[in-house]
């Protein structure tokens, strides 16, 4: 490498740092100042730096529906189950879409979570009192970490409105390689083992848009800092960048709608996974 590349190397680092300080200390202050309403504020912040709005359909097509179902997600205890395209997009809008649902009730909320996404979630929730670590995969060695995961969601699900998020899928889907859409076992074990009068609350996203236009325009198109604070850097020259939208669909059932009678370990898995899907008629991303 030459010097004028590692002085550039060099620069890029130290640009990467002071943005990732300025925005640790962005949001760690609005969450001092104004708990995990400020979370919410501090994502609307993010969306606009790069010109995208995350939209929710159901809210224009059925208010009513809409409405009731953020209600649910307020004061029912349950999971939320999401999909999980990309960590820039579908991370964010669940923090933005929870810091609103349990402002008043901000401890009522879980995440499990593997080291990579603690690390990304810490960014945004100061707090690792919202965490409840987990195994990337269930194995001899991580048996009893799995186990315990499981023990300390059924309990917190147990607390009055007790919320557990999960990315079920445990990594980001690409179009081209549906197995990594495929849930993880964790899903159908916790679904299995809890009272089937709670809650499921599933995200969904627009994940051709995000995949194939909104991450590489990331890549490409940012300025300055490298774009993505939620992995490492932020800012974009939103100037630059055309507006767009993405779509979060959403869908409210019951544990006992989710139901693994008779099937094998694996079969369990790929049921979960065929529920989640089906509800959105998006089954065919799973080919």
């Amino acid at each position: 490498m030459n010097q004028a590349a590692t002085a550039l190397a060099k620069l890029q680092k130290t640009m990467v740092t002071m943005g990732e300080d300025v925005l640790l200390y962005r949001v760690k202050t609005l969450y001092k100042n104004k708990g995990i309403v400020g979370i919410g504020q501090f994502i609307d912040e993010y969306f606009k730096s790069i010109n995208v709005t995350p939209t929710f359909p159901l809210a224009e097509s059925d208010p009513e529906t809409f409405k009731k179902n953020r209600q649910d997600l307020s004061n029912r205890a349950g999971i939320l189950l999401s999909s999980h395209p990309s960590r820039f997009f579908d991370e964010t809008v669940i923090a933005k879409v929870v810091s609103e649902a349990r402002a008043a009730k901000p401890k009522s909320v879980k995440f499990i979570v593997h080291d990579g996404l603690k690390e990304r979630l810490g960014r945004i929730f100061p707090d690792h009192e919202y965490f409840i670590d987990a195994p990337r995969e269930y194995n001899e060695e991580t048996k009893d970490a799995f186990w315990q995961m499981i023990s300390e969601c059924q309990d917190h699900l147990k607390t009055p409105s007790g919320l557990v998020v999960v990315f079920p899928a445990g990594r980001q889907e690409t179009t081209s390689e549906p197995e990594r859409r495929r849930f993880k076992a964790m899903v159908p074990v916790l679904l299995s083992t809890i009272d089937p009068d709670l809650m499921v609350y599933s995200l969904h996203y627009d994940s051709k848009i995000i995949l194939n236009e909104l991450v590489p325009r990331l890549a490409t198109q940012s300025s300055g800092i490298v774009s993505g604070f939620f992995s490492g850097g932020f800012s974009i020259n939103r100037f630059v960048m055309k507006s767009r939208q993405y779509n979060v669909y959403e869908k409210v059932s019951d544990v006992r709608d989710w139901s693994f009678d008779g099937l094998s370990h694996e079969e369990q898995k790929d049921a979960a996974t065929e529920k989640f899907f089906a509800q959105f008629d998006a089954k065919d991303l799973l080919k």
